[in-house]
């Protein structure tokens, strides 16, 4: 009996974990009934993902064979309305700027090849990406909150242990929580430009394991809205992934793939300065523009959501530890002596304590 139930508590650990994961051995073509390649992931795939491509068509997963990952087309998504698409650098809400925009990095060590030389190291250029972010959004005259918390190693427990930064971030009640990364495929599939210069395409990654899985999708929808009336095909689409992503915290919680590991870092920087217009617009210019006040009713609501989401979480993991500590010690008394001796080996397996190389110890 404790086998049959130890078994059942690794194959669900297992399937969230490849949910979220990364294929190691290559990428998938997402490709239409004619074979026509609509993009390239290295996200793993399962039946039922969803993909909305540049033309906002929305594609379903059907089957996959070998690399290729074949989708039906489901419908034609009618995106919401841009927020004055001519006019979002010097954008406003309710007549004066502010807000709260949080930044943080699940998978730390990603980097680009032609700028770094790897596409992997304990302190990814995914930084870079964010810092470059962070600024932008700053002159658009947001707050806001960068986590450097590194979640290395770059495996399927990356999103759990970058969750507790996620949570600590939305204490803050942020408008909306942005998960940086950078995909792993050839360089086509991301190369573009801004104003003749080279720049990354960025894919939208939606979680569909989760209770904010449609509010999640909307502000997608909103980003992309926005990014398209500024400029088009900038987003390469928005994939509903079969993971959570840690978008179970709250309604505005997304993942942004800038470009690909073949892609150079300053081009990833240049569309992150060019996202701070994009993400400023689609926060506060949903729905015809919300008020002041009403904006701050939704973080309100996000940060209730998020408790109790993380509540219910916790009380999951709590209960499934609970029975993975007493199947393998055999007993409450070893397994209680096992908890006694956690707490070094808990804190060092969730954080890396050590600063980015920019900063002093």
């Amino acid at each position: 009996m404790k086998l049959r139930l130890l078994a059942l508590i690794l194959i669900f650990s297992s399937a969230i974990c490849f949910a979220e994961g990364e294929r190691s051995d290559g990428f998938f073509n997402i490709v239409n009934e004619a074979g026509k390649i609509l993009h390239q992931t290295a996200h793993s795939l399962t039946m039922g993902d969803e993909f909305i491509d540049e033309q906002n068509k929305r594609w379903r997963l059907e089957k996959v064979t070998g690399d290729n990952a074949q989708v039906k087309l489901v419908e034609q998504v009618k995106l919401p309305a841009a927020v004055f698409p001519s006019k979002l650098s010097s954008f406003s809400w309710g007549g004066k700027r502010g807000g709260s925009i949080a930044i943080y990095h699940s998978h730390s060590d990603e980097s680009y090849i032609p700028s770094s030389g790897t596409s992997s190291k304990h302190w990814g250029d995914v930084y870079k990406v964010g810092e470059a972010l962070k600024s932008a959004l700053q002159k658009e005259g947001f707050k806001v909150n960068w986590s450097k918390n590194n979640h290395n190693p770059h495996d399927g427990l990356a999103y759990k242990r970058s969750r507790t930064t996620a949570f600590e971030l939305l204490k803050a009640q942020p408008a909306a929580l942005i998960d940086i990364h950078r995909d792993a495929v050839p360089l086509s599939a991301y190369k573009t430009n801004i104003a003749g210069e080279p720049a990354t395409k960025v894919m939208i990654v939606v979680g569909k394991q989760n209770q904010n899985r449609g509010s999640n999708l909307e502000f997608a929808k909103a980003v992309k809205a926005n990014a398209d009336a500024r400029h088009p095909g900038i987003v390469k689409g928005i994939l509903l992934a079969n993971g959570n992503y840690n978008q179970d915290l709250g309604p505005r919680t997304i993942l942004l793939e800038f470009g690909t590991d073949k892609n150079s870092l300053e081009a990833a920087q240049r569309s992150a300065t060019e996202w701070a217009h994009i993400i400023s617009a689609a926060v506060y210019g949903q729905s015809g523009g919300a008020k002041p006040d009403q904006a701050r009713g939704q973080r309100v609501r996000q940060s209730s959501t998020s408790g109790r989401s993380l509540l219910w979480l916790l009380g999951i993991a709590l209960g499934g530890g609970l029975l993975y500590l007493w199947l393998s010690a055999g007993s409450w008394g070893k397994a209680i002596d096992r908890v006694k001796n956690m707490g070094t080996e808990f804190s060092s397996a969730f954080f890396s304590r050590k600063k980015p190389p920019d900063e002093d110890e």
